[in-house]
């Protein structure tokens, strides 16, 4: 979850990736 919120902290457009990634680890 860090590692996903700093991600969105640095761009934006990576948290749209990020959370598609979360949703492999949920």
């Amino acid at each position: 979850m860090d590692h996903c919120v700093r991600c969105a902290t640095i761009c934006r457009r990576c948290a749209e990736e990020c959370r598609r990634m979360a949703a492999l680890y949920v």
